[in-house]
């Protein structure tokens, strides 16, 4: 498994810089932080809907001198689409014994987390919404356990960007939001909208949804004799479900 397994798009990301940088104080710890050591990093990733993450990620690490193949081998372990298989590979990954291990996302890190409880792998999650509410971390001031990474506070900046559809759409009086029951970030997110909705005089309308083709499916019956706007929780765009 390589970098060839994720499609050559590229992100350039504040977010992306700043994990860089706590994974290679991650890595300072590892063997002495020699960079003349070979490190091994697994990363686990749902499927190609994480390629920008991880390419900006290693793009990231290329920007701050780590050479992919000179002073990191990076093995990326992907489910393909298939979230079933994220707590076996979460597993692989363990008994592989990396430096460090890397999610690319919030079920990424969930099975690491899932995974590592008896080990001592650093794991780094690359984008995590609600990485507290989840159980990822004890706190943003400090994890108490072996993950670290950047909370990306999508759910909480829900009910924001619900305020700027009002702002730039004043006539939208109607508002379609997918829900993924059981995903705490996706009902936190649900939450946030309907706090400020009726204050913006919006009515809110949410479909739950479990899977792609339950979104396709939804989406096939949208009219705009219904429904004015779409908000999106950025989670689900980035692998969810």
């Amino acid at each position: 498994m390589n970098k060839s397994q994720i499609l050559p798009s590229r992100r350039n990301l504040f977010q992306l810089f700043v994990i860089c940088v706590l994974f290679l104080s991650l890595l300072s710890g590892c063997q002495g932080g020699q960079k003349d050591t070979l490190k091994h990093i697994a990363v686990l990733v749902s499927g190609s809907i994480r390629s920008e993450t991880v390419n900006g990620f290693l793009d990231g690490m290329a920007d701050l001198g780590w050479v992919e193949g000179q002073d990191f081998v990076a093995e990326i372990y992907t489910a393909d689409g298939d979230h079933d298989e994220l707590v076996d590979l979460a597993q692989q990954i363990v008994e592989s014994l990396p430096d460090v291990a890397i999610a690319a996302g919030g079920i990424e890190a969930d099975s690491l987390k899932l995974a590592t409880m008896e080990s001592q792998i650093p794991v780094v999650f690359l984008a995590v919404s609600s990485a507290v509410e989840r159980g990822l971390v004890a706190s943003r001031r400090s994890s108490g356990n072996n993950l670290t990474g950047v909370d990306t506070n999508d759910a909480d900046l829900t009910a924001k960007r619900l305020e700027l559809i009002s702002q730039i759409l004043p006539e939208a009086k109607r508002v379609l939001m997918l829900n993924v029951p059981g995903n705490t970030p996706s009902m936190k997110a649900v939450e946030s909208a309907r706090q400020v909705a009726t204050s913006l005089g919006v009515t809110l309308s949410v479909v739950d949804v479990e899977s792609e083709a339950e979104i396709v499916a939804v989406a096939a019956q949208i009219r705009s004799e219904d429904i004015d706007a779409i908000l999106l929780f950025l989670e689900r765009s980035s692998g969810s479900i």
